[in-house]
């Protein structure tokens, strides 16, 4: 059997001078995914967020960055 979710999510570990705004994941096929890929925004307003990912293809490598 091959997986076709994933769990996934970030952790804001320092805020910095500014109120965040948006956060959440970018995920694509390729490295380093940004905006342009597929994004999920967190509605969230904690520290700690995850995601479960569906519908991915089997035996696929997926990349995910937290925001």
């Amino acid at each position: 059997m091959t997986a076709t979710t994933a769990i996934c999510g970030g952790k804001i570990e320092s805020k910095g001078e500014s109120e965040i705004i948006k956060r959440g994941i970018y995920f694509s096929l390729s490295t380093n995914p940004t905006a342009k890929d597929s994004v999920i925004y967190s509605s969230l307003k904690t520290d700690s967020f995850t995601y479960k990912l569906t519908d991915l293809k089997p035996n696929t490598t997926y990349y995910v960055r937290a925001f």
